[in-house]
């Protein structure tokens, strides 16, 4: 074995243990995210408004527990939790759930919104290989990404609350919950 070889070979046994360099949500979604046409008016590349991005990034700063958002209808706010969603299953590996007022709420999210999303962007292609395959890892009300899961529950059943652990609990429209 010569040292190319022997370089390689450490290389290679080290890769599992690269971390990717620390961005903010909103710098990965600038980076990464892209609007489905299914979803959106226009399919195109994420660009933020100024607004979003101080929103994006209190949603991914560890340093806040908790983001408490009073907003109008039609401001993008959708697509900022699928930009964040996509970036704790691909930047940062953490377990998650969102939780719809309905369980068929849960649903039309997961195919209107969230399954579009992991189709289009494609930093997602790496961590979610069983996308588009019948798979237990792969259903309405859960995705199991590498390294991650994210669990779609609706908000009316307090089971739908039990037995998970998550780093990020995301509720949308909460108005609407009961």
């Amino acid at each position: 074995m010569d040292l190319s070889e022997i370089q390689r070979a450490i290389r290679s046994g080290l890769k599992p243990l690269e971390a990717s360099a620390p961005m903010r949500l909103s710098e990965w979604a600038a980076r990464h995210f892209y609007l489905s046409a299914e979803s959106s008016y226009v399919e195109k590349h994420w660009e933020a408004y100024p607004y979003q991005v101080a929103i994006l990034d209190c949603m991914g700063d560890d340093d806040i527990q908790e983001v408490v958002l009073q907003k109008s209808a039609r401001v993008g706010y959708t697509k900022m939790l699928l930009a964040a969603i996509a970036y704790f299953a691909e930047h940062r590996r953490r377990n998650q759930a969102v939780w719809q007022p309905t369980d068929e709420d849960s649903d039309e999210f997961v195919k209107t919104e969230l399954e579009p999303m992991i189709r289009d962007v494609p930093a997602m292609a790496r961590v979610f290989p069983n996308f588009m395959r019948k798979s237990k890892n792969n259903t309405l009300r859960q995705k199991v990404f590498l390294g991650s899961m994210a669990h779609m529950r609706g908000g009316k059943a307090a089971k739908n609350f039990r037995r998970l652990s998550v780093s990020v609990g995301i509720i949308d429209e909460i108005d609407a919950f009961d």
